[in-house]
């Protein structure tokens, strides 16, 4: 009954022609917006490039991408075949802190300097939010903080950075390793994965240039030139 006396007040006072105005005015606006792409060129030829651009990431995702990372059998080949590619150069084994402010890295900083371990500080609850520790063996010049023109020394720290928000971060050199050490096929996955999308990539194009060469219209090259 509410609803029925909430239409009658929209409409109060309205003709039939009036009422009729209405109702051919919204479904002409729903028809313009459902047929915007034969009114609007430039609409038209966004909604041209969207599908295109979704059809193009489709193939590549079936072809390139997801097929690289699904191959292990041939990533480890591709791994075996080109292992110089996945050399260390000058690395380290690290701990590396991150903290909300400067003030508690310095602290975390002097607590380790002292010898308290590094997993206690880190599962110290009256830090929980404040810092996080992680560890990892990255490239010199990955490491955040570091000299890079003095080589690391093995049980140092790198100096505090404060970062742009106000958080803190430091690292302590744990194992340094020289350069040109090869990676095993797990620390060297990501990189297989890139060169072997690549290859794929590669291969699949050439197979497209036999299947459908290109012919080029000599004679509009010279008339557009």
């Amino acid at each position: 009954m509410r609803d029925y006396k909430t239409n009658l007040s929209l409409y109060q006072g309205e003709t039939n022609a009036q009422l009729w105005d209405k109702f051919t005015q919204t479904m002409v606006l729903n028809y313009y917006k459902a047929h915007l792409e034969e009114y609007n060129n430039e609409f038209a030829f966004q909604m041209q490039e969207f599908r295109e651009g979704n059809m193009l990431f489709e193939i590549m995702e079936r072809n390139v991408w997801g097929k690289a990372i699904n191959d292990t059998a041939g990533l480890r080949k591709y791994y075996a075949a080109h292992a110089n590619n996945f050399k260390w150069a000058a690395s380290a084994d690290v701990l590396i802190f991150n903290c909300s402010t400067a003030k508690i890295a310095d602290e975390t900083m002097t607590a380790l300097k002292k010898g308290k371990n590094w997993r206690m500080i880190a599962d110290d609850p009256a830090l929980a939010g404040s810092l996080q520790a992680d560890s990892g063996r990255y490239e010199i010049t990955q490491i955040v903080g570091t000299n890079y023109a003095t080589p690391p020394v093995l049980g140092t720290y790198t100096s505090i950075v404060t970062n742009i928000d106000g958080t803190a971060t430091f690292v302590k050199y744990v194992h340094i390793y020289p350069a040109n050490e090869q990676r095993s096929f797990e620390d060297a996955r990501g990189l297989v994965i890139n060169e072997y999308q690549q290859l794929l990539e590669q291969q699949w194009v050439a197979d497209l240039r036999k299947k459908y060469p290109v012919k080029v219209n000599e004679p509009m090259i010279k008339d557009m030139l």
